[in-house]
């Protein structure tokens, strides 16, 4: 603040007194209370006045010239000046710029006394400088530059405004009030202390340090749980898991994407599957059911040519069906009557069905079977005429018992299941079909016609044959194709009768077919022979021939007849020749015969005594566990009511046995009667498949027998004994 003249004048006193030595300074009631000044240019000597009782400084100056100018600013207080603090005037806050003492005043903009500063017009309580020209600082209470509060005294870290003179709460780093945590700019949603200075923990919604996630629930089920997000693998089935183990064995139930298990997945379930390549290719290794192509997993797989059929593997599409029966059911005269015991059940693929019946007849007078599709003939299907009581063929049944043979192919039955049946008639009387001892045959087998084809000619030209050698073609069976060459089966079936001994074969090329295991020639006793005297007899003939040349070739069916005029085929009689090129790599064959010229295989035998017929057999591999027999040879002079019949063995044991079946008579292959009586000829011919044999070679013979002495067999008419390794697809 300022100094008042009286001090001033003490001040000017003391200094005289200090410089000239004067004996002191008084002041006296003259005091004007103003000082002069007078500058003399040699000396000068200040005295102290008092007037009024107020002390003046008075320069007293011995001059010896003019006095000189006040100049303010340069320290020294002169006339006119009531202070000179020279360089400092106008900022020292106690001489002005005009060297005028300066009164202290707030908001003048100088810090002056007791000020702590002043920044003029810019003081004020929210300023730097206060109002009170304060420096503002915190816990003043006044909330300046840079504070956030100031309460002044109140301030405190746990009140409204801090002692940093911020607002306390969330986010100042201290924890106050209702605060569980406060870690300054370190808050935060994601931070340990939220920005809302809660201690961040599961189920708060906020994914916090630790955290893989939080949802604000405690709900198992959804996609996070316990703050951990759902995933495959943790253990834990969620609701779009449809597994989880908690393990990434791919080989187990679940696979490592939470999917169980399942074939196509690319993965083998163990102990499930044999493998898995994830695609739907089933002609590769590995299959849609996961598992290596096989013949009964129900889908098109490997080389299959259809379902579980055809292939390198698989039994043919094309199969065979057998069924057996025995029983005998009595069939009057008159007209076709179904045979119960026949029924069995098929499914054809729509081609041509092979049909063969092998059924012992016994009575009545001349007698025929045929076969039925769900009790429709077979023929009907193909819209062959029905009006021919005899279409199928005769045979006079009423000496004995007789074998009624018959082979045909029938077509346009729809592909499907099926039932196949067998319908019976006789002439005159009753005639007995099957027998209680023997079993009846019936076998069909389809032809792909592709690896396993069939041709047949059915001829409806009846021919009447006098004596006659060498043998006369039967008119309209000429059958032509393109052979592939290899080896060829050949069967015909036909009746004759009505002649002397008679015979047929069927030739190629005008002919006897050429063969490499048996040649014959045109020659009617080479064909065999049978008694036809005034009575018919189904002639019914199937042999193998071996590698025959690929070509155009054509087939027929040639005849003999010794005495009398022969009837053939009777008008509207079916005479069949079948000519069959089958697949002799997947169905193996083997042929035993006798050689024609030679002698009897039995001569003379006695009664109930089983022959082995020498040369009557063959070796074969098996491979589909099934051998279908198919036997011819002649026999002679059985007679007073005797039969006879044949079978087909391995070690001497009967083929059935060897496949687990039980021979239980003598009569179990059917029997047959030679035609009249004494001296007389007659053929044997049957057909049977035979099951349940392991793989591997066999060897099996042909073994004959007669309940009656001084019988003959074996000699006439090429015998053959034919075995064949076939798929079968049903037996019954």
């Amino acid at each position: 603040m300022g100094m008042g003249r009286d001090n001033i004048g003490s001040l000017i006193c003391s200094l005289a007194v200090a410089t000239v030595g004067l004996a002191g300074c008084s002041g006296d009631d003259t005091s004007t209370g103003e000082s002069t000044s007078t500058t003399t240019a040699t000396t000068s000597t200040t005295t102290a006045t008092t007037t009024g009782g107020e002390s003046t400084g008075v320069d007293t100056v011995d001059t010896t010239g003019e006095p000189e100018k006040a100049v303010c600013g340069d320290g020294i207080v002169s006339v006119g000046e009531e202070c000179d603090n020279g360089p400092d005037n106008g900022s020292d806050g106690i001489c002005s710029a005009e060297c005028t003492e300066v009164v202290a005043e707030c908001g003048d903009g100088v810090v002056s006394g007791s000020e702590e500063c002043d920044e003029g017009a810019g003081n004020g309580d929210d300023q730097s400088c206060t109002s009170e020209c304060l420096n503002n600082v915190c816990g003043d209470g006044k909330q300046g530059p840079g504070e956030g509060c100031d309460d002044g005294d109140a301030n405190a870290d746990d009140a409204a405004c801090s002692t940093m003179c911020q607002p306390t709460g969330c986010g100042d780093g201290v924890v106050n009030g209702d605060e569980e945590c406060d870690n300054g700019d370190e808050n935060g949603n994601d931070k340990a202390c939220t920005s809302e200075c809660k201690e961040n923990i599961c189920g708060d919604g906020f994914q916090g340090p630790g955290e893989g996630c939080d949802d604000g629930n405690d709900d198992p089920n959804d996609a996070c749980d316990a703050c951990m997000p759902i995933a495959c693998g943790d253990g834990m089935q969620q609701m779009d898991e449809a597994c989880d183990d908690g393990n990434d064995d791919n080989t187990d139930a679940c696979i490592d994407t939470c999917v169980e298990a399942s074939c196509g997945d690319g993965y083998v379930w163990a102990g499930n599957e044999e493998c898995d390549d994830g695609n739907a290719d089933n002609t590769d290794a590995c299959t849609t059911v996961c598992g290596p192509p096989s013949c009964d997993d129900g889908i098109l797989s490997g080389d299959e040519e259809d379902v579980d059929c055809g292939g390198s593997t698989c039994n043919s599409c094309y199969g065979m069906y057998q069924h057996r029966w025995k029983g005998a059911e009595s069939v009057a005269s008159g007209s076709w009557k179904k045979i119960a015991g026949a029924d069995a059940p098929i499914t054809t693929r729509g081609g041509p069905l092979e049909i063969e019946l092998s059924i012992p007849l016994n009575g009545g007078g001349d007698s025929a079977c045929r076969p039925t599709i769900d009790g429709e003939w077979a023929g009907k299907a193909q819209n062959l005429p029905q009006v021919a009581t005899w279409h199928e063929g005769r045979m006079r049944t009423n000496f004995a018992p007789q074998m009624w043979n018959r082979v045909r192919v029938y077509y346009d039955i729809p592909a499907g299941d099926h039932t196949l049946g067998v319908e019976c008639r006789t002439s005159s009387g009753s005639v007995s079909v099957g027998r209680a001892e023997s079993t009846a045959v019936a076998i069909t087998r389809e032809y792909d016609q592709v690896k396993n084809k069939v041709f047949q000619k059915v001829s409806l030209a009846g021919t009447a044959i006098g004596v006659t050698d060498p043998m006369l073609k039967l008119a309209g069976s000429d059958l032509t194709f393109d052979s592939a060459g290899g080896d060829i089966e050949v069967a015909i079936s036909l009746p004759i009768g009505t002649g002397g001994h008679a015979g047929c074969l069927p030739f190629m090329d005008g002919q006897p077919i050429p063969s490499e295991e048996q040649t014959y020639q045109n020659a009617r006793w080479q064909a065999g022979l049978t008694s036809t005297y005034a009575s018919w007899t189904m002639w019914h003939h199937s042999r193998l021939y071996k590698n025959i040349s690929a070509g155009t070739h054509t087939f027929s069916i040639r005849c003999y007849n010794d005495s009398g005029t022969l009837d053939v085929s009777a008008t509207d009689s079916a005479s069949v020749l079948i000519v069959r090129e089958l697949d002799n790599v997947a169905d193996k064959v083997g042929q035993g015969h006798d050689a024609y010229g030679g002698a009897w295989k039995i001569n003379n035998g006695i009664d109930s005594n089983w022959y082995d017929m020498t040369e009557y057999q063959t070796t074969l591999t098996v491979e589909h566990g099934n051998i279908e027999v198919q036997e011819f040879t002649s026999y002679y002079h059985v007679n007073d009511g005797a039969w006879f019949t044949c079978r087909p063995v391995i070690n001497g044991v009967w083929l059935g046995t060897t496949g687990g079946e039980v021979f239980s008579s003598n009569e179990e292959e059917g029997v047959a009667h030679q035609q009249y009586s004494n001296g007389h000829h007659a053929m044997w011919s049957r057909r049977r498949v035979y099951t349940g044999f392991q793989p591997g070679d066999y060897e099996i013979s042909m073994q004959c027998l007669s309940n009656g002495d001084n019988f003959w067999a074996g000699q006439y008419g090429q015998g053959t004994f034919t075995v064949r390794d076939v798929q079968l697809i049903g037996d019954v």
